[in-house]
């Protein structure tokens, strides 16, 4: 059986796009210039000698409140921004279902990547299977054969397979520790900005396809023609009837044919306007002023709720908080080996969720 040019025909690959908005660019350039040049500095200067700003320290409020439970409060003003925003863009199935479920995914995200769920979390287990303790020297006396509670010897009880119990015996565990603070900070930056400007798209897109539109909402491209000696004039605009010249516009026909000038004398007569299309300048069409694309303002200049705004201004100052704590972990701690894998990690989620989008 002969097959058709048709069936013989491949399909058209899926074709996916990594990164393709400018902002994300842009804020994966940021972000990583700020971990980048930070790092270089605490190498230079060796800065993990000296002693950190107070707002630096560990034990800093700015620290222990806020970056350590970093998730908590990105994770509640984005839970409430998710539904908020999806509710008004897209509705509650479509809009705010969906930024539930995103909402839920990158906190498990989360969970998994930095918490003891079941057991060490996954960067724990990085820790814990890359190190080994360093235990204070022990008489040569004390290693005999003593045993203690739990049946073992001395020795065996200085086979430590962990950090803490390394440390609640005096020692020090050296392992590869990812950076927590990499990781937490650039989760929580990059999924605010996507989910602000996620809401953002989606709300120009329901305008663009759904909102009323007058004529003052429509830009019109400037239009100049040399009219004929039978001319109509529509809101200020020359349509040519008969004895066409040539125009000096680019968007008007090459030549005005009897169809096009027929076109324009009905167009008048039932109060509508053809005019040049920017997009169709290459074929020198005149189009339906139904057809020309409205100019939507942003998302932003339309009123929200409150609890939509509250959220939002929430997670904007986080945004400025988190950029700050990502500096400062850059400057004074962790190796640059620890820094990397954090910020691999970190963004890691990000690429897969929103940065690879399919064509």
């Amino acid at each position: 059986m002969m097959r058709s040019d048709h069936d013989a025909r491949p399909a058209a690959a899926v074709r996916y796009r990594l990164l393709p908005y400018r902002y994300q660019q842009i804020a994966l350039v940021v972000l990583l210039g700020v971990v980048a040049l930070g790092t270089l500095v605490h190498e230079v200067w060796q800065l993990a000698t000296l002693e950190a700003p107070l707002a630096a320290q560990k034990q800093s409020v700015l620290n222990q409140w806020f970056v350590k439970k970093g998730w908590g409060w990105t994770g509640a003003a984005l839970l409430v921004y998710c539904v908020t925003s999806g509710a008004r863009t897209a509705g509650w199935r479509d809009g705010a279902l969906a930024g539930l479920i995103r909402w839920l995914v990158a906190t498990l995200y989360w969970a998994v990547m930095t918490q003891a769920l079941v057991g060490d979390s996954l960067t724990g287990r990085v820790y814990r299977y890359t190190g080994s303790c360093a235990l204070p020297a022990v008489p040569p006396e004390a290693l005999g054969t003593s045993m203690a509670a739990d049946g073992a010897s001395p020795l065996e009880q200085r086979m430590v397979r962990d950090a803490l119990t390394c440390r609640t015996q005096g020692g020090t565990w050296t392992g590869h520790d990812v950076s927590g603070h990499c990781l937490l900070l650039l989760h929580c930056i990059l999924v605010s900005i996507e989910e602000i400007q996620l809401a953002a798209r989606v709300y120009r897109a329901k305008c663009l396809k759904d909102r009323p539109v007058s004529r003052d909402d429509r830009v019109l491209p400037p239009l100049t023609t040399v009219a004929g000696p039978e001319s109509g004039v529509v809101d200020g605009l020359l349509l040519e009837t008969e004895a066409p010249q040539p125009p000096t516009h680019p968007g008007l026909t090459r030549r005005h044919s009897p169809s096009s000038a027929a076109l324009a004398a009905k167009a008048a007569r039932e109060g509508r306007v053809l005019v040049p299309d920017a997009t169709c300048a290459a074929r020198d069409e005149l189009v339906d002023l139904d057809e020309i694309p409205v100019h939507v303002p942003h998302p932003l200049d339309f009123p929200m709720g409150t609890l939509e705004s509250a959220s939002l201004l929430l997670l904007l100052v986080l945004i400025v908080v988190w950029l700050t704590m990502l500096a400062i972990t850059a400057l004074f701690y962790h190796t640059w080996q620890e820094k990397l894998t954090g910020t691999l990690v970190g963004v890691l989620y990000w690429i897969g969720a929103y940065g690879c989008v399919r064509l």
